[in-house]
């Protein structure tokens, strides 16, 4: 039922964006899968959307939202869990190589709320403020179609809780861990994700 709610509020977001928005763009979907034997089988769905604002002075105000679903089936299955991004940020227009190739800084805040269940009886709730920083490339292939190449070097908790719940002989046992990280690290273990963000510009 609260997936369901999210589903919902994501996509009154993509309707009533053309009313506010310069561009909508996807940045992951739709559906994946994972069999394997003697294991649960996998199913998760996730729809995330960026939604970019008027370029003013080369700079461009975002908002973005991500909702992930994930069930599982089989002998000993795990619960099935639900995941919330909402956040924003600003894209810096740097230098263009080309007429359709521009370099741009970007952050980004954004409040985050994931559950996992990696086994029967175990469940993961992570909540929080999260901020991060990137770096990337956009390519305009026509006046309406574009795509980011972007490379994000850090993300990190403002403020976070991480709650693990195993139940066991129907006992439930809570353990939870708070942190608080005010630090950029890019140069241990190189960058930490590559994101390609296909947009349409109104």
């Amino acid at each position: 039922m609260r997936c369901v709610k999210h589903m919902s509020v994501l996509f009154l977001l993509v309707f009533a964006s053309p009313g506010f928005a310069k561009e909508v763009s996807l940045m992951s979907g739709f559906y994946r899968g994972q069999d394997g034997d003697g294991q649960p089988t996998k199913r998760e769905i996730s729809i995330g959307s960026r939604f970019g604002f008027d370029i003013v002075e080369r700079s461009m105000w975002y908002v973005q939202a991500r909702i992930t679903s994930t069930s599982y089936s089989g002998d000993n299955a795990p619960d099935g869990s639900t995941g919330l991004l909402l956040g924003g940020g600003q894209y810096y227009f740097l230098k263009s190589f080309d007429k359709g190739i521009h370099s741009y800084l970007a952050w980004l805040g954004y409040f985050s709320n994931e559950k996992d269940s990696p086994n029967v009886g175990t469940e993961i709730e992570t909540n929080g403020l999260f901020y991060a920083g990137s770096a990337g490339f956009r390519f305009d292939f026509t006046k309406s179609i574009i795509m980011d190449v972007e490379v994000q070097f850090f993300n990190s908790g403002l403020t976070s809780k991480t709650t693990t719940t195993t139940t066991a002989g129907g006992v439930s046992t809570e353990t939870s861990t708070k942190k608080t990280e005010l630090y950029a690290q890019s140069f241990a273990g190189g960058t930490n994700s590559l994101l390609f963000n296909l947009g349409y510009q109104f």
